[in-house]
Order: C-alpha cells, then structure tokens, then sequence
C-alpha cells in the first residue's frame, strides 16, 4: 500500500481549510492500493485555523497538525518535512496551497508522474495545457519574466515553472538531499528547493495544472518575500 502525506503550510485559513482538506481525502478514496494522510503545518493562525483541525481530526484519523511560529513559507515546509520523516513511513509527500488555488483533483496526474521514473513532479502553469485564467495579463508577465530570469541565474533552463508551490516528491529522493542546505524562509524557497533536486542529478518533471486565485482571505506574499528572491536568486549558485 503506497503512502501519501499531503502537507498544508496555513496561515489564517479558517474559510478554506475544511474545504480543502474534505476535497484531498475525496480524491485519496478514488486512487486504488494508496492510502491519503493530510499534515497541516500551522505558523499560530491567530483566526483559529489550527483549533478547527483539531475539530475534524475527531472524524479523521489520518489527519494531523503541528503548530509554530510565523517564519515564513520555507520554514513552515522545513518543519513539517522533519516532522514527517520522523514519525512516519511515507512513499511521497504533496506540497501545495491550502487557499483552493491548486485544485486536489490534479494530485493524481502528479503521481503518475512519480509513477513513471520522476523523483519531483511540479505542477506547472507554463508549459502546453497550464494555465493562469484568473490573473491580468501584467501579472503572467511578470511571473513569466521572473521565472525566466531565474532559470537563467541559476543554470536551470528545461524546467518552464520554477515557483510553482504544487508538487509531488519521492520521498526516497528527497533522503538524498540536504534540507540544512535550504536556507529560504520565504516564496524563494520553492526555487531553492528545486534547485537541490537538480543539482543532485534527480529526475524533475512538469504536469499542466490550472493555477485559480483564492476565493476566501488574503494572499500571503510580503515585501520582504520578494526582497529575499531577488537577493538569492542572485546568490544560489555562488
């Protein structure tokens, strides 16, 4: 029986994590021989996000949460990495969103992917089938320049979306890795944690998704966010 932990960073997210957590263990029931477990990682959400997990951990035996302070994107995922590689026996770990931008229904085409040889799956709007539909044509600009300049500073050329935050992971793969070599805290982590996966030769491979703005609350991206990319996306290969 393979073994998936899906892990949710949140942050003030009490309007959209029963959704989304009701829609992974939907799509857990519907794949064959696997069994779904959902980690929230919750940096103290001041609007309760973390007390309403516990509500429905008392109907859901494979859903967990850990708690700790605000430090941003990066050490939210660092920290339930960790938790996850010591309590448990898990065959690959999703990352992505809990505010319903990354549609759970697109989780299986990033396993088959793991099924055919990939160690890291991403969910990409920018290659053939992705897309952006919400966003105005300024901001797919400047995502789209911010991806290219970063795919040229650091030397990763074939991967079109390197900030995409949805992804499947071997977890055999990631043990080969360094998480102490991840120094991001914020946004900028998604990069850095690609960029280890392919600078250990690792197989990394892109799936189309739909990427939709959240529907309930704010996003999360502070000035300090983009200041931390600009300064080690210059940095990373130094």
């Amino acid at each position: 029986m393979r073994k998936v932990l899906v892990i949710l960073p949140t942050y003030n997210e009490r309007d959209n994590i029963r959704t989304v957590i009701d829609a992974i263990f939907k799509v857990g029931r519907q794949l064959t021989a696997t069994t779904f477990s959902v980690l929230v990682v919750d940096d103290n959400s001041p609007d309760g996000t973390a007390k309403i997990v516990r509500e429905l951990q008392k109907s859901q035996s494979r859903l967990s949460v850990i708690t700790g302070s605000k430090k941003g994107l990066g050490k939210a995922y660092l920290r339930g990495f960790r938790h996850a590689l010591k309590r448990g026996a898990y065959d690959i770990f999703i990352m992505m969103d809990a505010d319903l931008s990354h549609d759970p229904a697109a989780i299986p085409q990033l396993i088959r992917s793991l099924d055919k040889g990939n160690d890291y799956a991403i969910g990409s709007r920018y290659v053939n089938g992705g897309s952006v539909p919400d966003w105005p044509i300024m901001r797919v600009l400047l995502s789209r320049a911010a991806n290219w300049l970063t795919r040229r500073l650091i030397g990763v050329r074939e991967i079109r979306d390197m900030t995409s935050g949805f992804k499947a992971i071997r977890v055999t793969a990631m043990r080969r890795i360094s998480l102490a070599d991840i120094k991001a805290s914020g946004y900028f982590f998604q990069v850095n944690l690609l960029y280890e996966f392919w600078r250990h030769n690792l197989r990394i491979s892109e799936v189309p998704i739909t990427f939709t703005d959240r529907h309930f609350g704010t996003s999360k991206l502070r000035l300090t966010d983009v200041v931390e990319f600009i300064y080690r996306v210059s940095k990373l290969k130094k």
